[in-house]
């Protein structure tokens, strides 16, 4: 896939059936209550029995016991996880863990067995969408636009699903949230290019597919959510029940029953929607799910709410600093932002989802906590703000607004994924690969902002999030940007350093230094990937006998080279005129990839 130099082969697989996988409905199936002797030694798991099965395997229910909760494990069989399909299946299970959207399934874990391999899922108690139809107008609508929202999600990271149906969309019962799931064929878009394989369940996919080669993109993605939402929508499916090619010559030939004419009581806009999505030709569809979600008055938060919740909340009217009046729920808005749950929680922060209320673009809040050593600071963080909303690059996250609610500082930012850390808790770490791709793009950040005079300063694995492509990595909001070159203590004698311990430099720690220069981001951000290719465990007990030992772990760690190896103890060197300089080290990514036969990201920037 795009940006990591290997490209996974996309499987031929199209089917008439509506497979059930990972579905706890499919009770009609003679399942299996016996794991195999493999399963048994997934470690951490307590295999309970077989609930699904499909084409590449099956699907068990699990305990997981240091969570203590339920888990589907789903498991790829020998014949389709040896040679390069193992390793598309973890390769596209790197990549889905990076993507935090309530929408998708989440992926807990992933490793190999025995001769087969496996996935830790999120597990779903209320099946699959499968077998759903005439669903009250209120309910189909809410499902639509969670399962328009992950889509959208979907495409943001620039990967297609390629085969959208009611079996692939997981339900909860708890909450009626619904979730987007099997994502054995998505591909990167720029994959599908040049590329003739065919794949996808045949009444879900759209004509320009059925033509040489396929034409996959965002709309054929569309047209097979149209042809879902239809079919939880409408008595029977709009597809007839016909063999393969009587199916294909209905897709080609135009002919849909409309959701107007048989659901009069579904909203005009909705049934509009729909409709338009599953037109045969691409043109006339949405051009991508946003337009979709927005045209059917839903925003990217309808993801956060189930369709249950979503119906029974008050409504009322409000006039918005960004233009005009809109229907919003109460205690819910700030500013020209509907605020979204909670997700993240330090001493010092609260972190939130939210969207812009007009707009619908997703964004990230974060508030100052009053118990945390921050709280007084709310003066200092708005000016911040204010600067660094004049930097735009590519992987500097955005700041987008700030002000204060409850009398403390809030700043909201660009969306963005995991941060760099939580993808190495519980004892994981980086594949070089990897790494090196994140690496790369951080650093052509920090070369930007050294050429314009700043120095960035906090650098430590929570301070990189992941893209919302999941393949690139970004710097946090630069909180704490100073000019390069500037003094370290200020005219009160109050310092201007501001770093996390474990991975600033020696001239930091020993406040040798009397002015603060861009070397300092380069040595903290070698230390930090030494840190995510080695593990926090091994890093720690590193850093304990010196930073000359930083390196040393990192090629100590599974599958390292020694250039990537020989690039970190260069960034870490203990003397800062020994260190490159981010640019240098952009180009020495670069040649290392190469040489590892890896194409790593680039910012849009390059």
């Amino acid at each position: 896939m795009r940006g990591r130099g290997y490209t996974p082969p996309s499987p031929c697989r199209c089917s008439i059936d509506d497979a059930r996988a990972a579905a706890p409905e499919a009770r009609s199936r003679a399942l299996s209550d016996r794991p195999t002797a493999e399963l048994l030694a997934i470690p951490g798991l307590s295999i309970q029995g077989q609930i699904g099965s499909g084409a590449f395997g099956a699907v068990y229910r699990a305990r997981h016991l240091t969570l203590d909760v339920d888990v589907a494990v789903k498991v790829i069989t020998a014949a389709h996880a040896s040679g390069a399909g193992s390793e598309r299946v973890l390769y596209e299970a790197r990549l889905m863990a990076r993507l935090d959207h309530p929408g998708l399934l989440r992926i807990l874990d992933a490793g190999q067995v025995g001769s087969s391999v496996y996935l830790v899922l999120e597990y779903m108690d209320g099946g699959t969408c499968s077998g759903l139809s005439a669903l009250p107008s209120d309910q189909g609508v809410g499902l639509l636009k969670q399962l328009l929202s992950a889509t959208q999600s979907l495409h943001a990271a620039h990967v297609l699903h390629r085969d959208i149906k009611p079996a692939h969309c997981l339900r909860r019962s708890s909450d009626g949230r619904v979730k987007l799931a099997d994502l054995g064929l998505a591909v990167d878009m720029e994959a599908t290019r040049g590329r003739f394989q065919l794949a996808g369940t045949i009444p879900f996919m759209a004509p320009e597919l059925f033509a040489f080669p396929p034409r996959y993109s965002e709309r054929s993605d569309l047209y097979a959510l149209g042809m879902t939402a239809a079919c939880l929508l409408l008595a029977k499916p709009p597809f007839p029940a016909a063999a393969a090619d009587q199916v294909i010559a209905w897709a080609k030939s135009g002919r849909r029953p409309r959701v107007a004419d048989l659901r009069p009581d579904v909203p005009a806009s909705v049934s509009a929607t729909i409709d338009s999505m599953t037109e045969p030709s691409p043109e006339d569809r949405p051009a991508n799910a946003t337009e979709a979600l927005k045209s059917i008055g839903g925003t990217p938060s309808d993801a956060l709410l189930g369709p249950e919740t979503a119906a029974t909340l008050p409504e009322q009217t409000e006039t918005r600093r960004f233009g005009g009046a809109a229907t919003v729920r109460p205690s819910e808005i700030l500013g020209p932002w509907r605020l979204g749950p909670e997700v993240y929680r330090s001493r010092n922060w609260l972190g939130r989802l939210v969207t812009h209320a007009t707009t619908a673009k997703p964004a990230r809040m974060m508030q100052l906590l009053p118990e945390g050593n921050l709280a007084g600071s709310s003066d200092f963080i708005l000016a911040a703000a204010e600067k660094a909303s004049r930097l735009r690059h590519d992987a500097v996250l955005a700041v987008l607004d700030w002000g204060r609610r409850h009398d403390r500082a809030y700043v909201v930012t660009d969306d963005h994924g995991l941060t760099l850390g939580s993808l190495v808790d519980g004892g994981k770490t980086l594949s070089e690969a990897d790494a090196l791709g994140f690496l790369r793009t951080l650093c052509v950040a920090l070369a930007w902002l050294h050429e314009i005079g700043l120095v960035y300063q906090h650098i430590d694995p929570g301070a990189l999030v992941v893209g919302r492509d999941a393949r690139t990595a970004e710097l946090r909001w630069p909180l704490y940007c100073v000019e390069a070159g500037g003094p370290t203590c200020d005219a009160q004698g109050a310092g201007r350093q501001v770093y996390a311990a474990a991975f600033a430099p020696p001239e930091v720690l020993d406040r040798s230094a009397t002015r603060i220069m861009p070397s300092v981001d380069v040595f903290a951000l070698g230390a930090t990937f030494a840190c995510l290719l080695a593990g926090r465990a091994a890093y720690a007990s590193a850093r304990k006998a010196g930073p000359g030992r930083i390196p040393d772990v990192a090629a100590a760690s599974l599958g390292v080279t020694a250039r990537t190896a020989s690039l970190l103890a260069a960034m870490t060197a203990a003397a800062p005129d020994k260190r490159p300089a981010a640019k240098e080290v952009v180009d020495r990514v670069t040649e290392i990839a190469a040489g590892l036969g890896v194409m790593p990201p680039r910012t849009a920037a390059e």
